[in-house]
């Protein structure tokens, strides 16, 4: 299960990617990317 530690690092990629006026695209893809990771390596998720 993921903790609020992941949720919070989570939630600072996407800010200082939003920050960095990437655009919505790369936030997107952020997310994404790192909810893949959490599915993978939460424990049970196979």
């Amino acid at each position: 299960m993921a903790g609020s530690g992941s949720n919070a690092r989570l939630i600072g990629i996407v800010s200082a990617t939003a920050l960095c006026g990437s655009g919505l695209p790369s936030v997107f893809t952020e997310i994404t990317s790192h909810a893949a990771w959490i599915k993978d390596a939460a424990p049970g998720a196979q």
